[in-house]
């Protein structure tokens, strides 16, 4: 099960990163005051991500509902100690469903799913599992994207 999740992992860092490139690629990007920039996920949610609810494929639509059902949790430290929050998830919206694919991403890549062994894995592989074909939808859904997923090379 261990070589499963570090596959699984490894296929959806690849993917985010490319996604993180394209966006910045096609000017779905902030700026930073020292000319740094950052990929715009509320701008290219609000466009372009919003086309992922016109979806006809059911198992998209059943992950996007899992999702925004049993979003991703926040770590945080209570009284000195890490712990898992529960996140509000009143808003369903593409900027609400980015977010928590992003809050899979940051669990991930920050450590918080991961001491050694896999927490929760059943739920842990729901989310990554749903948040890679959420993405791969989109990807089929925008040219725009898929041409800039293609050219990033990563």
């Amino acid at each position: 099960m261990q070589n499963e999740f570090n596959e699984l992992a490894f296929e959806f860092f690849l993917l985010f990163a490319k996604f993180e490139f394209s966006l910045k690629l096609l000017e779905y990007r902030k700026v930073l005051s020292n000319n740094s920039v950052t990929p715009d996920w509320e701008r290219f949610s609000s466009t372009i991500g919003k086309s992922i609810f016109n979806s006809k494929n059911k198992d998209v639509i059943n992950a996007v509902k899992y999702i925004q059902e049993n979003p991703p949790k926040r770590q945080v430290v209570i009284n000195n100690m890490l712990c898992w929050q529960n996140v509000n998830n009143c808003t369903k919206n593409a900027t609400s469903l980015f977010g928590h694919i992003r809050r899979v991403r940051n669990n991930l890549f920050h450590g918080g799913k991961f001491g050694g062994n896999w927490l929760e894995p059943d739920r842990s592989k729901l989310l990554l599992t749903y948040s890679l074909m959420i993405l791969n939808e989109l990807i089929q859904l925008n040219t725009e994207l898929s041409e800039a997923i293609k050219s990033s090379r990563i």
